[in-house]
């Protein structure tokens, strides 16, 4: 049972990393669909550490959990979340900063703020770890199933609502609601559940900081520049 439960999160994980490109390349023309497309390549730029890192401490949480070792277990799964949130942060501060740049590389294209609604996405999903995971490997695969698909639906049905009106901006705002449902969920059941915390208060203030950098950045209340060098801050608290 339990690894049918697996199975079918794997299943259902692996679509939701292509709903939004898929519904938009249904409902938007094709110059809108590669927009799209080209802002979500940049935006997983930001997932380069915690993939890295994850390989090692996917592993450990298995192992830790099986022989008891709960305290080592919080302590490298922060370590681990803290560190893949800082290389993600840079990595948002230069794309912040070179955005538009980087889009008009590959052509005509100015889906600015629709890369920000997806990097912030991606950054949420950072800031949680790998909860997820946690949760499958702590016996738990069928909550991991239901966020998963509970996340893929929430993507879904918003991005056929928003794209025909919004174009790039809502598949990105889409995403961004998927990804906060699916962290959140997870983050919600493991403490609910296990008592495990995988997020702290000052991830979470790291978290505000960022996001009140991009929407200042967004709405143009500050320059791109600036909204880069602030993200010091947020990096500074966590190193």
């Amino acid at each position: 049972a339990y690894g049918g439960k697996m199975l079918l999160t794997r299943l259902a994980t692996q679509p939701a990393k292509q709903v939004d490109i898929l519904t938009v390349g249904f409902l938007a023309s094709l110059e809108t669909t590669a927009e799209y497309v080209l802002a979500t390549r940049i935006a997983q730029l930001l997932l380069l550490g915690k993939k890295a890192f994850a390989r090692l401490l996917v592993p450990r949480i298995g192992y830790l959990l099986q022989n008891g070792g709960n305290a080592g277990l919080r302590n490298e799964y922060d370590a681990v979340r803290n560190v893949s949130l800082v290389v993600a942060m840079i990595a948002a501060a230069v794309i912040i900063g070179l955005g538009d740049t980087l889009l008009q590389l590959f052509g005509d294209y100015a889906a600015s703020t629709a890369l920000l609604l997806l990097l912030a996405g991606v950054l949420v999903g950072v800031a949680t770890g790998s909860s997820g995971s946690y949760l499958a490997m702590a016996g738990h695969a069928g909550w991991s199933l239901t966020i998963a698909t509970l996340a893929v639906m929430a993507n879904l049905g918003l991005a056929i609502l928003l794209v025909p009106t919004l174009g790039v901006n809502g598949a990105a705002l889409a995403f961004l609601v998927a990804v906060l449902l699916q962290n959140g969920l997870a983050v919600s059941i493991a403490w609910h559940l296990d008592r495990f915390s995988a997020v702290d208060r000052l991830t979470l203030v790291c978290l505000l900081i960022m996001g009140a950098l991009m929407l200042a950045v967004a709405l143009a209340w500050v320059p791109k520049w600036a909204g880069s060098l602030a993200v010091a801050v947020p990096v500074g608290l966590l190193t």
